[in-house]
């Protein structure tokens, strides 16, 4: 029996044309959850974890409870980390954009055909609105600034003003409360993060589809005899 027998196998292959309206369903759900407001707060869930039962079991679930609540802050920064990266490259694109769109309007204003020119700059809008999609998502992602974490009535009952008996099963049950919180904050962030990537994609397909475009334009200009005045 071969090693491979027990790997995971490489994901199936998938038709062009599914796949390619899986991705206009993926850009349509993103652009909603871009655009649409929502509260600033999580809502409550449905039902609530029961409490642990006894402390024995309070004990062995804390290992898994620490551990699932530590990955979920772990995930909120790498989320924030490369949503800040984003941010930079961004920085980066829009000056290029605008001097591009600058040389295409005065230079090939006058010496390409009117609908050339204009789905040109077409073009260029389209780019610059993508951008601003993708500055909208990492506002977005960079808005959530805060997790869920233990707070002080973990020990200390504020009621009756006094510290708790320390208990590892309340302990644990807290931990997977805050986990269970911050993994839903987390795919929420992650959903924008998503979207600067698509839009950014795009709005990169569509720069270098249009530089291709001037290029091409710019080299056949160069080939046209220039025309002359005799005296």
């Amino acid at each position: 029996m071969a090693l491979n027998d027990y790997l995971f196998q490489r994901p199936a292959k998938v038709k062009l044309g599914k796949a390619i309206l899986k991705h206009v369903i993926t850009v349509k759900y993103l652009l909603w959850h871009v655009l649409v407001p929502v509260e600033r707060d999580l809502r409550d869930p449905e039902k609530r974890l029961p409490t642990i039962p006894t402390e024995e079991l309070g004990k062995e679930v804390m290992l898994i409870a620490k551990e699932m609540y530590e990955e979920s802050q772990k995930r909120f920064y790498s989320i924030q980390t490369k949503a800040q990266q984003m941010l930079g490259y961004l920085s980066f694109i829009t000056p290029l954009i605008t001097a591009l769109l600058v040389f295409v309007w005065k230079t090939f204003r006058s010496t390409i055909s009117t609908i050339m020119f204009w789905l040109l700059v077409g073009a260029f809008f389209v780019t610059i609105i993508l951008l601003v999609l993708v500055l909208l998502s990492i506002l977005r992602c960079l808005s959530v600034t805060s997790l869920m974490i233990p707070f002080i009535d973990i020990v200390y009952d504020t009621k009756q003003h006094k510290y708790h008996d320390y208990s590892s099963a309340r302990e644990a049950h807290v931990f997977l409360e805050c986990a269970l919180y911050n993994q839903v904050r987390n795919d929420q962030i992650a959903d924008f993060l998503k979207a600067a990537q698509v839009f950014l994609g795009l709005a990169l397909g569509f720069l270098i589809l249009t530089s291709m475009v001037v290029a091409t334009v710019v080299i056949i200009n160069s080939f046209k005899p220039s025309k002359t005045i005799s005296l």
